[in-house]
């Protein structure tokens, strides 16, 4: 199972705890890699607890985790914190949702 996920160009708290509701219905019992667009989003300003909180609760059951950020320096470096923070520090910056999908098919 693989989720894609396209970040908001303006992030809430509510957005991001919806978002993993419908998540955490999606994967009951399901170990899944994860693919997040975060192209059309700016550095991140709020929601970085909520994301930690909810993650929480599913991060056992990925398998991967890749970030696509374009080329945004600024964003390659908050990806590393945040990464880290919330406890994913093998998150795979990639070129493109198409190459994050190729490393799942090529490595799993």
């Amino acid at each position: 199972l693989i989720i894609i996920y396209i970040e908001a160009a303006q992030t809430t708290v509510n957005q991001t705890n919806e978002f993993f509701d419908h998540l955490k219905k999606l994967v009951i019992g399901r170990s899944f890699h994860m693919v997040v667009d975060l192209t059309g989003t700016g550095l991140p300003k709020t929601g970085g607890y909520a994301i930690n909180v909810n993650m929480k609760d599913v991060k056992e059951q990925i398998l991967s985790h890749h970030a696509y950020i374009g080329k945004n320096v600024l964003m390659k470096v908050a990806l590393k914190f945040v990464a880290s923070a919330i406890g994913l520090q093998k998150t795979k910056a990639v070129n493109s949702i198409d190459h994050a999908i190729k490393l799942i098919k090529d490595e799993f």
